[in-house]
């Protein structure tokens, strides 16, 4: 995607800075590497974890961020009532404050149309090797707050209802954690629920964008595959460079 997709696309939109968003530090900085190394004059940032929070990216020439893989789905249209939850319209406006809605944004949408969707990684024949690749990504998260890996075991479900995937920890034996001077007990058996993904056609994420202050300017995609990129522009671009992108 990076090599096929955001190199192309940083060369159309001029851009002078790369940023890439990742929920996985590895992916986030192997991506920005590879621009780097494809195109050396374009200075390039990695921003992983937790990039919801505001980032000085203001910039009096041409930006692009992208966000690749699933990590748009993890953002819900609409509160599903989880503790510190953020919608993909809020997610947006930080990204639109962040540069100052100047500048463009890639995103990666899935359409669940022809062959097997994203779907299919959580109820399909794909299921083990998802969980698996998720399990890399969280691990390290768990970690970082002192908790025992081994305890836990990653558990996704699928919610009729709300017809979307639950992302789910069982905790597999009893576990300790200090936070804030204050300790406490996760018991056995106990089911964490952490978010939810949920997937997005392209007129889903174009109503949002709008709404956010981003207007689409192309569409990458061979019209075949089920996964396409919109690039999108914050409503402070120069008509110039969005002219440019366009071409």
């Amino acid at each position: 995607a990076v090599g096929l997709k955001s190199i192309p696309t940083a060369r159309f939109t001029h851009a002078v800075e790369y940023v890439s968003l990742d929920i996985n530090k590895e992916f986030a900085q192997n991506a920005a590497e590879l621009v780097k190394r494809q195109l050396p004059g374009t200075a390039v940032r990695s921003i992983h974890g937790d990039f919801t929070q505001h980032h000085e990216l203001a910039s009096s020439s041409p930006i692009l961020m992208t966000m690749w893989g699933n990590t748009l789905s993890q953002f819900p249209l609409a509160k599903n009532g989880m503790q510190g939850e953020i919608t993909l319209g809020e997610l947006l406006e930080t990204l639109g404050t962040s540069t100052g809605y100047k500048g463009f944004f890639l995103a990666t949408i899935d359409t669940n149309i022809h062959r097997a969707s994203a779907i299919d990684c959580y109820i399909g024949e794909h299921f083990r090797e998802f969980k698996e690749h998720v399990w890399l990504t969280v691990r390290d998260v768990i970690a970082d707050r002192h908790f025992d890996t081994s305890a836990f075991t990653y558990s996704p479900r699928f919610d009729d209802q709300k017809k979307a995937i639950v992302h789910s920890f069982m905790v597999e034996e009893d576990v300790s954690a200090t936070v804030d001077d204050e300790r406490f007990v996760i018991p056995k058996g106990t089911r964490i629920d952490t978010g939810y993904s949920q997937k997005w056609s392209p007129d889903d994420i174009k109503q949002v964008c709008v709404q956010s202050g981003w207007e689409p300017v192309r569409v990458l995609g061979d019209g075949k595959s089920t996964v396409r990129a919109i690039l999108y522009a914050g409503k402070n671009t120069p008509k110039s460079w969005i002219k440019a992108a366009k071409l």
